[in-house]
Parts: C-alpha cells; sequence; structure tokens
C-alpha cells in the first residue's frame, strides 16, 4: 500500500512542469497549485504572491499538505524552484507558512525577499519548477 501511494506521489510530483503567470507587476491575488488531486486523501496545496516590501520585491506562500508523508513533502519543497523573468528568486519553499486547512492558507502566508527590486506596473513573468524529478 505504501508503494502505491509514493509510486502515485511520485508521478504528481513529476506532473509539475512549469506553471508560468505572465503578469505586470502589481499586489494581486495568490497564484495556486495543486499537487495530486484535491478530491482524495493525498493532495497538497501552495499559494504564493508577489508583494512589495519596502522596495523589494518578496513572495509570499503558504502550503497545506494532507496526507502526504512529511518527509517526502519537505524534501519535495525543498526542490521548488521560483523564478521571476527567468532568474530564480526562491530555491526552496519550505519557510512558507503552513496552513492547517485549505481554508487558512492565505491567513498562515509567510514572506521572503528574493534581492529583487519591486518596479510597480513592469511586466513580470513568474514561473514555477521543480529541480529534480526522483524522490
Amino acid at each position: 500500500m505504501l508503494n502505491k501511494l509514493l509510486l502515485t506521489l511520485a508521478i504528481a510530483f513529476a506532473s509539475i512542469s512549469t506553471a508560468t503567470n505572465a503578469e505586470q507587476l502589481t499586489e494581486s491575488g495568490w497564484w495556486v497549485e495543486v499537487i495530486g488531486d484535491s478530491n482524495k486523501a493525498d493532495h497538497a496545496v501552495i499559494i504564493f504572491k508577489a508583494v512589495n516590501n519596502n522596495g523589494q520585491l518578496a513572495i509570499c506562500g503558504s502550503i497545506f499538505n494532507k496526507g502526504i508523508p512529511t518527509r517526502l513533502f519537505r524534501n519535495v519543497m525543498g526542490n521548488y524552484l521560483i523564478s521571476v523573468n527567468n532568474s530564480p528568486v526562491l530555491r526552496n519553499i519550505n519557510s512558507f507558512g503552513t496552513a492547517h486547512s485549505e481554508e487558512q492558507l492565505a491567513e498562515a502566508s509567510a514572506c521572503r525577499d528574493t534581492g529583487m527590486r519591486w518596479v510597480e506596473g513592469a511586466n513580470a513573468l513568474i514561473t514555477t519548477r521543480l529541480t529534480r524529478r526522483n524522490y
């Protein structure tokens, strides 16, 4: 049973390809990514958004994990890459906030500075991907 679960999760994690959001840089809504099938017991939801933190670009985010083994999940989140205009800004999202339910995702968010300057209204291509495919 555990091997079947791990195989299913490996397929779900491998299916995270590059998610792309091309937008003007404004403090707007959340980007949402779901790992696995949200209608099943074992899935995760990741939300994040760009924010202006005293003139610097920060990425705020939160993670909800339901049923995916913690060690595997933390390993995957450690290999999660967020890029802005093809420049990596976050290579590990384990520092994102942890929500205890999907309804608490926005409230549980934590922010990380990217080292990039915030330019209001600038076009930004935000992409996400896993840096590793085998877990």
